[in-house]
């Protein structure tokens, strides 16, 4: 029963001290809650892939994909961590509010919230 118990665990990553390769992986979006405005591209977005500076965004048809990169960046007044993704059709920003891992760090979830209010939870696998 412990074991089962620990396999569902996930620990906070303290936000200050985060760095890009926790978030290099791919992730797949578990649940959006639309913003003010339309976020271009994440609206619609089910898998993001985040590697050194490469961003690949797949869509939920799964016909479209959109590429282009990113950066982790910190808020001069907090040090909070965001994103500056830029794509095609413009650039997007996005706080990182919570990042979470499991205790061996095979399992991740991570929360972006975007200028526009669009708010994404992402798993990773």
């Amino acid at each position: 029963m412990l074991e089962f118990i620990s396999q569902d665990l996930y620990y906070d990553l303290n936000l200050q001290t985060l760095t890009p390769e926790p978030l290099c992986v791919g992730w797949r979006v578990v649940s959006r809650r639309d913003g003010r405005r339309p976020e271009p591209g994440w609206a619609e977005a089910e898998q993001v892939l985040l590697s050194a500076e490469a961003l690949h965004l797949a869509t939920q048809s799964g016909g479209t994909q959109l590429a282009g990169t990113w950066s982790l960046e910190r808020s001069s007044f907090l040090s909070q961590p965001y994103l500056v993704m830029q794509l095609a059709h413009g650039t997007s920003q996005a706080l990182i509010t919570r990042m979470r891992r499991s205790h061996d760090g095979a399992r991740r979830l991570l929360t972006l919230y975007f200028q526009s209010g669009l708010e994404i939870e992402l798993t990773h696998p």
